[in-house]
């Protein structure tokens, strides 16, 4: 009875993370819209597709079907080696989003924050891992914002 119980939180836990999500890659993709031809995209662009990943990650969860295979493939997607290339942007670009990079940047807090619990108390060792991987994106996307608002 209580693992049937953990399983149908955890399935809740994962829905309104997938909703967090959706709502994120929604504000990312009209980020970049905004910041079309600005060098910033490639960090925009890597948050874009590590927001794909996160779906599948959640996806997988709530399907009960994480496996380390596709964890470790996800994982070697991951890391943004551009980081450090990444530059504040400039006061016009800034002057067009700053409000909505500001909104972005509480997300990711929110989300590394909830991420980073959930893999502290996970007991399955691949649902820890995910959570530790998505944890981790986020900290990364987190470093992407504040460079692009030069903090």
């Amino acid at each position: 009875m209580f693992k049937s119980i953990k399983i149908w939180i955890l399935k809740l836990i994962i829905k309104r993370a997938l909703v967090f999500e959706e709502s994120e890659s929604d504000l990312y993709l009209s980020l970049k819209e905004i910041l079309s031809g600005d060098e910033s995209n490639k960090g925009l662009e890597h948050i874009i597709q590590e927001e794909e990943s996160h779906k599948k990650i959640l996806t997988y969860i709530a399907e009960g079907e994480v496996s380390h295979e596709q964890l470790e493939e996800i994982f070697g997607q991951h890391h943004f080696h551009e980081i450090q290339t990444i530059e504040p942007l400039d006061k016009n670009a800034l002057s067009k989003c700053k409000s909505e990079i500001l909104k972005a940047l509480r997300m990711e807090e929110d989300r590394f924050n909830f991420y980073n619990n959930l893999s502290r108390i996970s007991k399955i060792p691949p649902v820890n891992k995910a959570f530790h991987l998505l944890a981790d994106m986020e900290r990364e996307h987190l470093e992407i914002l504040k460079r692009l608002l030069g903090i």
